[in-house]
């Protein structure tokens, strides 16, 4: 590492400790509600790249970003669980209930009153939420070429090799 490097390694790192440890659970919130890095990283006043490498060396284990690496995992676990449940309630179906508020009117169309309905509607399974869930649950069963596993495994590659055409001589020339 040169003299020049020094200096901004060191101000990363004093920004690290002056604007994301003091931050800390607002990170968390800000996590938990969706924000994704590029975002957080703008609301504490630091450069994506720093933040990204930050991140990346709290997940390599460097001690003094560990805190960073541990607050992000925490706040994604809660949203990650919700999407996962969502996908998962498309690709079996599901039953929902819609409030419909229709206006009554008399025979010369004046307005006599509403009246709320409650209405059970069936959202049927969706076949990409399902191929997308199986896909990545079950890779082996469901890749989109099972048999592919077994040809690599006797060492097919798919590629046919063609023997060199052997081309006679004339005498033309």
């Amino acid at each position: 590492m040169s003299k020049a490097e020094k200096p901004e390694k060191k101000q990363a790192e004093s920004l690290y400790h002056e604007k994301v440890l003091p931050r800390l659970g607002d990170v968390l919130d800000w996590t938990r509600a969706g924000a994704d890095l590029k975002e957080i990283s703008e609301l504490l006043g630091v450069s994506y790249s720093a933040f990204r490498g930050w991140l990346k060396r709290g997940k390599d284990g460097e001690e003094r970003y560990a805190p960073l690496a541990m607050i992000i995992a925490q706040g994604q676990e809660k949203p990650n669980r919700e999407v996962e449940a969502a996908l998962y309630k498309r690709a079996i179906g599901y039953t929902t209930t819609d409030t419909v508020e229709e206006v009554r009117q008399n025979g010369e169309g004046e307005v006599t009153g509403t009246v709320t309905k409650h209405v059970m509607r069936e959202i049927p399974p969706d076949p990409t939420s399902i191929l997308f869930l199986l896909r990545n649950r079950m890779p082996e069963r469901w890749r989109k070429d099972p048999e592919l596993t077994q040809k690599e495994a006797e060492g097919e590659t798919g590629v046919i090799q063609l023997a060199p055409v052997e081309r006679e001589e004339t005498g033309n020339g």
